[in-house]
């Protein structure tokens, strides 16, 4: 019998910084108020302990704040989709145009955020499995391999005293 657990992620995860942090009007002073924060210890134990300090309140913060974002995106489409309804029985609705262009420009902005965090991930990825574990490098191997397959290599021997050299004749290619 083995043991269940809900959460079988590690706990010694990396800390990784989010590119997409940088952008938040709150960031910094997120960090500042933690890091001001009082502690009593020696100096680089202090910073240790404050820096995982912060890691914890980052953590959190970062899923307050980003995760869902998908949620977000359709939840602004289809708020979008209904201030257009309304927008097509009052045409000249001033508060409606604002509305339907704030909308907009949410939308974009939590596309633009997702599309940075994306980004982010990939390259992380790219840089932990490197070219030679994509598929695309595999794929390209697989086919020169494929180019330069030897099949078969013809020899004709000339007989003894006859006079035709050596032949090794090339390789011919896979079908």
């Amino acid at each position: 019998m083995g043991w269940c657990h809900k959460n079988s992620k590690p706990e010694n995860v990396p800390f990784r910084f989010r590119k997409i942090w940088l952008e938040h009007n709150q960031f910094m002073n997120f960090v500042k108020l933690s890091w001001c924060e009082p502690m009593r210890d020696g100096p680089i134990r202090l910073v240790m302990r404050k820096l995982k300090r912060l890691k914890g309140t980052l953590k959190a913060w970062h899923k307050a704040t980003y995760w869902g974002t998908r949620d977000k995106i359709a939840q602004a489409n289809k708020s979008l989709k209904d201030i257009q309804k309304q927008q097509e029985q009052e045409a000249f609705d001033v508060q409606l145009h604002l509305q339907e262009m704030e909308t907009e420009k949410l939308i974009s902005n939590l596309m633009n955020t997702e599309a940075t965090m994306w980004k982010q991930r990939a390259s992380i990825k790219e840089e932990l499995e490197g070219d030679r574990n994509s598929a695309y490098f595999q794929a390209k191997a697989r086919m020169r391999q494929a180019k330069y397959f030897v099949e078969e290599i013809k020899t004709t021997q000339a007989k003894p005293g006859a006079s035709e050299p050596h032949s090794t004749g090339g390789y011919r290619p896979a079908k």
